[in-house]
């Protein structure tokens, strides 16, 4: 465990600035998210009135499935990069092991 106070000060300041950089894909699949899901609120409002082909079947069934990929990618690029709470860095800020021991059991 590292009990330098400078390495540890070190690691929070790297932690909290990776935490603070920005997602660029985050913005772009929720963007394209938005323009798949107008996409299919026109189709289907085409459908409703009475415009009906095997193509547009085909197409609302390709941005269903574009949606689907969009929505799973925009999950993942969220998780891949979780938050660290306050109260994990504090504890790991003040090297006190029993607060890292509770975090631990909590999670």
């Amino acid at each position: 465990m590292v009990m330098d106070d400078k390495a540890i000060e070190a690691i929070v300041s790297m932690l909290m600035d990776l935490q603070d950089r920005d997602n660029v894909n985050v913005p772009l699949y929720e963007q394209q998210l938005r323009e798949a899901d107008t996409a299919i609120s026109n189709l289907l409002n085409a459908i409703q009135q009475g415009i009906l082909t095997r193509s547009t079947k085909e197409r609302l069934e390709e941005l269903e499935n574009r949606r689907d990929e969009l929505e799973n990618r925009l999950a993942c690029e969220k998780l891949a990069k979780p938050k660290v709470s306050a109260e994990l860095q504090e504890a790991i800020s003040n090297k006190n092991g029993s607060d890292l021991d509770c975090l631990a059991a909590r999670n």
